[in-house]
């Protein structure tokens, strides 16, 4: 499982699945085919998992029939897009004055 930096708030009403059958990659649940070497590189230091077929067909046709019948919100949309920036900017602050100070006593900074 891919695990990022970020905290990661979810909306319950805007999940589609919450019980996906994730299974670990193996011989024989192999990643597929044709794949950029970035992708591979990524899936082999984060670990890679796989969602069942029933559960991707079900994921797709959950997002085609929102996307059709729901209205978008761009008020929404641009909210999260400045939450997110806000975050980032945030994040490269706190990063930066911690990677100043963990030279400075030997301790390091947590972020």
């Amino acid at each position: 499982m891919t695990v990022s930096k970020h905290e990661c708030i979810v909306r319950q009403e805007t999940v589609v699945n919450s019980n996906i059958d994730m299974r670990a990659r193996s011989d024989q649940n192999p990643l597929r085919s044709g794949l950029m070497r970035r992708s591979i590189k990524k899936a082999n230091i984060h670990g890679a998992w796989h969602m069942s077929d029933g559960d991707h067909t079900f994921i797709m046709e959950e997002t085609r029939y929102r996307e059709l019948f729901n209205e978008y919100d761009e008020v929404l949309a641009l909210q999260v897009r400045e939450e997110e920036e806000k975050a980032q900017v945030w994040q490269e602050a706190t990063t930066s004055v911690n990677n100043e100070s963990d030279g400075e006593d030997g301790e390091e900074g947590c972020v």
